[in-house]
């Protein structure tokens, strides 16, 4: 079978697990709040070691797993005609981003701060509309005589960078920026996105025009594995009504010797800036994330754009008990009759979505803290999302709560700790608390742990 065709339809029926980081702008006791605003320091540490700091976030349309999902006796069933009904009828997505920072090293003298560090970043991004799905669960009868549109868009980004930077104080002002080097490791990127189907009304005869163009280099996946550079995720194991974990596996080595060796390159500038009114008001704003990477290495452009008439799609088997998963390899060979994409090797570059904070924050006394955050991403599409948090300081612990709005997600209730032992700091949060107790429940989380020195 045609390798992108397969990997296409793959990546369309399982996606791996970017998400709004609405909580860490909030906790400025904790190094990695560096990484959003370069111009952020602790002031009582002279240095301060961030290293394995990991977070991840999803979001997703329509009902969550569980409104799915349910246990009937002694087996699972699914109600994916409730699972339809819950769909708009375009842009449905699946959004996932994923980040590990290996390690963020910084020094504060009285004049000046500067900052070393790596990270390795993904992010995925699946929309399709509705019809799709209908189309692949109830087929094309109700669609006798009409053009459907069914094109689905997918895009995923994983790179590596190297960042260094600083900030100085300008009277009441600190401005802080990093340089990031950037090394992509593997790009699907969706230019075109135009996909419908016509079912005639005289002999059901089949018509699907496309319009697609596609770029992508360094293609390092498979059906169920997906290689990010530092991690890769194994989903071989995860089917509809058996969802875990992925299994995975880490690689530094790997890490360090592709950046060296890619020829995915790209630079990355961060810009921050904060101001202190007094000792109880501080603002912050921040730009981050822009970008470019030019794609040298194994690059191709996939396109197709034609009329292909047919007589029927076999789906294969799907079959919902608890002994076997959906089986879609029908179905790819099915597709493959059908869709041809041409491939053309080129060149070519991306930008890296921006990101925006604004926040204030106010000390109301020697433990309280509150804060609010304004965010916003820009790409192709603008997405904007806000937070109110309240922190407390106990001896050893600073714990707090944040609510966050975003998109379609209009009330999130997270938490989060930091815990002080001497030198060391221990840190977890999520937007999200029921991620804690029941993480199928929820359709938008974002978590984040992490492990530090201050000193």
């Amino acid at each position: 079978m045609n390798k992108f065709t397969l990997t296409f339809f793959c990546l369309l029926i399982v996606v791996s697990l970017q998400g709004q980081d609405l909580i860490l702008p909030h906790l400025r006791h904790i190094g990695a709040a560096n990484s959003i605003n370069p111009a952020l320091k602790i002031d009582s540490a002279t240095w301060v070691v961030d290293f394995l700091n990991i977070n991840n976030g999803l979001q997703y349309s329509g009902p969550s797993y569980n409104n799915i999902v349910r246990s009937d006796q002694d087996r699972l069933v699914a109600d994916v005609n409730y699972a339809l009904q819950q769909l708009v009828p375009t842009g449905n997505n699946f959004n996932v981003s994923g980040k590990v920072e290996t390690f963020r090293i910084q020094y504060h003298s009285s004049k000046w701060s500067m900052q070393a560090h790596h990270a390795n970043r993904y992010q995925a991004n699946l929309d399709y509309p509705r019809a799709l799905a209908e189309l692949a669960w109830l087929g094309n009868a109700s669609r006798i005589g009409e053009r459907v549109d069914i094109g689905p868009s997918f895009d995923f980004l994983s790179f590596s960078e190297f960042g260094v930077g600083g900030s100085i104080p300008l009277g009441k002002f600190r401005v802080g920026l990093s340089l990031n080097l950037l090394a992509g490791n593997s790009i699907i990127e969706t230019q075109k996105a135009n996909a419908s189907l016509y079912t005639s009304d005289d002999i059901y005869q089949l018509s699907l025009t496309t319009d697609y163009e596609v770029n992508t280099a360094d293609l390092a996946i498979e059906e169920d594995l997906f290689d990010l550079g530092l991690v890769a995720l194994d989903f071989s194991n995860i089917s509809l009504l058996n969802p875990d974990v992925p299994s995975f596996s880490t690689s530094f080595g790997s890490v360090f010797n592709s950046f060296a060796t890619s020829n995915n390159r790209g630079l990355g500038l961060d810009l921050g800036i904060t101001y202190e009114l007094n000792e109880r008001w501080q603002f912050a704003w921040s730009i981050v994330d822009i970008g470019l990477i030019n794609w040298k290495n194994n690059t191709a452009v996939y396109t197709s754009k034609e009329t292909t008439n047919f007589n029927g799609l076999n789906v294969g088997i799907v079959d919902f008990d608890d002994t076997e998963s959906i089986n879609f390899e029908t179905l790819k060979d099915s597709v493959e009759q059908f869709i041809a994409f041409e491939k053309n090797a080129t060149t070519f570059t991306t930008s890296l979505p921006i990101q925006s904070y604004l926040s204030a924050h106010y000390q109301l006394s020697d433990q309280i803290e509150l804060g609010a955050l304004l965010y916003g991403q820009f790409e192709d599409t603008t997405t904007f999302g806000a937070s109110l948090s309240a922190n407390y300081n106990l001896p050893f612990i600073r714990v707090g709560a944040v609510c966050s709005i975003v998109e379609d997600h209009p009330f999130n209730m997270g938490l989060n700790a930091i815990l002080e032992l001497g030198f060391f700091r221990f840190y977890a949060m999520t937007n999200n608390v029921r991620t804690l107790f029941d993480p199928l429940a929820v359709t938008y989380q974002a978590n984040r742990v992490g492990v530090g020195l201050i000193f």
